[in-house]
């Protein structure tokens, strides 16, 4: 299982950063890499993810459904990704039926009115030679996809 975990302030009071984070269309265009998007419903989306590694092109598709809340501290999503029909014959080693499942994780602590710690958690069960293709983007781009998402939700939230 490949892991992220991490910690970060956003200048807002709780309540507004709950607001945000439990409009599913908001919260998704905050991960980094995603390209595209459908709303479901309130609680469900699906998106296209791309990220390059050197001049390889990855792409997946995604659905995730907002599926627990502790209104306001703490929030759990959970998504599975597929790969994308981009992959061609590139990537003819992974089975196009891959998929792996997401579990995200976001609680929420309030340090002042103006001022909250967003502590994450993201966990990426895959298989195989999938595995292999997340374990070489955490390792090649994880750091700036991290610090990508801390950006867009520091400048997104209203």
């Amino acid at each position: 299982m490949l892991t992220l975990k991490n910690s970060f302030y956003v200048s807002r009071g709780i309540e507004s950063v709950w607001s945000f984070l439990n409009r599913v269309e908001d919260l998704a265009f905050c991960m980094p890499t995603c390209k595209k998007l459908n709303v479901v419903d309130e609680r469900t989306v699906d998106i296209v993810l791309r990220v390059t590694l050197g001049r390889l092109p990855i792409e997946s598709e995604a659905r995730f459904t907002i599926t627990d809340t502790l209104p306001p501290k703490k929030l759990t999503v959970r998504g599975q990704v597929f790969m994308g029909r981009s992959m061609g014959a590139v990537w003819r080693m992974v089975d196009r039926k891959a998929e792996a499942e997401v579990l995200i994780e976001l609680e929420l602590e309030e340090v002042s009115q103006n001022q909250t710690v967003i502590h994450y958690l993201i966990e990426i069960k895959a298989e195989g030679r999938l595995r292999r293709i997340y374990d070489s983007v955490i390792k090649a781009k994880g750091a700036e996809i991290e610090r990508t998402f801390v950006n867009n939700v520091n400048s997104r939230i209203p």
